[in-house]
C-alpha cells in the first residue's frame, strides 16, 4: 500500500520562472534602497557634523567673551580699588 504524499510547499525545482525573476526584481529593489540610504547617510552624516562644530566655536567665543566681560568687571582682587568696585557691583544685582 503506497500513500501519497501532500507537499505543503513547492520545490524549487517546480517553481515557475516568474517566480525567478520576481525574487530577482525584488533583490534588486533590496539592493536599490540599501544604496540610496548608505549614499544619503554618508552625504548627511558629515554636513551635520560641520554644522555642529561650527555651533560649538560660536558658542565657545561667547563663553569666552562673557567670561572676559565679567574678570574685566570683578578684576582680580588684588588691589583694594578693584575688591571694591566688585563689591559694587554685585550689590547692583
Amino acid at each position: 500500500m503506497v500513500s501519497s504524499i501532500r507537499l505543503t510547499f513547492t520545490p524549487t525545482v517546480n517553481r515557475p520562472q516568474l517566480d525567478l525573476e520576481l525574487m530577482r526584481y525584488h533583490r534588486l529593489k533590496i539592493l536599490a534602497v540599501v544604496s540610496i540610504l548608505g549614499f544619503g547617510a554618508t552625504t548627511y552624516l558629515p554636513a551635520l557634523s560641520t554644522r555642529g562644530a561650527a555651533e560649538r566655536e560660536r558658542q565657545d567665543a561667547e563663553l569666552q567673551r562673557r567670561n572676559n566681560a565679567l574678570m574685566d568687571q570683578y578684576g582680580d582682587r588684588s588691589s583694594l580699588e578693584e575688591l571694591e568696585k566688585a563689591v559694587q557691583f554685585y550689590s547692583k544685582k
